[in-house]
């Protein structure tokens, strides 16, 4: 069976976020007062386009979007960094390669119709200089009354516990590999070495990941959010067949929403 081609999935995505849709004013509402002079921006997931912006003082307050169809988009909130780590700037070549901005970033699936107001919160509250040092905060979104984003949170989850786990697999490679080092066993370490670079690159999904995804899907087969997932990944692999199943089974509302109608124009060509 054929792959997606990604001209064609992009071109057709293009068609369909230029119908016209049901548009409403979402509100993100912020309340973490130590982030001051800051960016936050709005993305388009798939097609990456910049869609609003906006510049706090400090981060609290509301933020109003006109005219955002439910959808599924990036939330981001960057500035100016005030510590450089050290292992960027070894590794740049010169001093203006360094990125200066710092950068977090929130999936978020918004739906006016279920819910106009989200509260964005960061986890743990830090200011600007801890969140640099310590990189562990996380975004979180409190959708309220909004069950469809409540499911997409759920959705990403399975994507962060994978990337985790990765992370842990490479930690424990990594140690391993020191003690080998230590031990002066330069061809155990090296084999070591090979798994770990073999992890790091490895863009595929696990396959506790994949069988906890088909799992989601099946269990929410008639929710729109769901075909968002499973375009979702054939948007990043490209393989129908791996999939097919899983499209077979959306239903009701699940097929209402464009990326249903833009998966099954692609399979229609196959």
């Amino acid at each position: 069976m054929k792959k997606l081609t990604f001209p064609g999935i992009l071109l057709l995505f293009c068609t369909f976020l230029s119908c016209k849709q049901d548009r409403q004013k979402v509100t993100l509402v912020f309340n973490n007062p130590l982030i001051d002079s800051c960016t936050v921006d709005i993305y388009h997931y798939i097609s990456g386009e910049k869609l609003r912006s906006t510049s706090f003082t400090n981060l609290t307050g509301e933020w109003v979007l006109d005219s955002l169809p439910t959808d599924m988009y990036v939330l981001s909130i960057s500035w100016q960094r005030m510590y450089i780590p050290h292992h960027m700037y070894r590794s740049s070549r010169h001093k203006q390669d360094l990125n200066e901005q710092f950068i977090l970033t929130k999936n978020l699936y918004l739906n006016p119709d279920q819910e106009s107001t989200y509260k964005v919160t960061l986890q743990p509250s830090l200011d600007r200089e801890q969140i640099e040092l310590t990189e562990q905060p996380t975004l979180s979104l409190l959708p309220n009354g909004c069950k469809d984003c409540a499911l997409s949170e759920k959705y990403w989850k399975i994507y962060e516990n994978d990337k985790q786990a990765k992370k842990n697999t490479v930690d424990s490679l990594q140690h391993k590999m020191a003690e080998a080092v230590n031990n002066a066993d330069y061809t155990q370490a090296g084999e070591l070495n090979k798994q770990i670079q073999a992890q790091s690159q490895a863009g595929n999904n696990s396959p506790d990941m994949e069988r906890n995804l088909k799992q989601m899907i099946q269990q929410n087969n008639e929710n729109p959010v769901t075909t968002f997932f499973v375009f979702h990944e054939l948007y990043l692999y490209r393989d129908f067949a791996a999939y097919k199943s899983s499209f077979d089974q959306l239903a009701a509302n699940a097929q209402n929403s464009k990326y249903y109608h833009m998966i099954r124009k692609q399979y229609e060509k196959l």
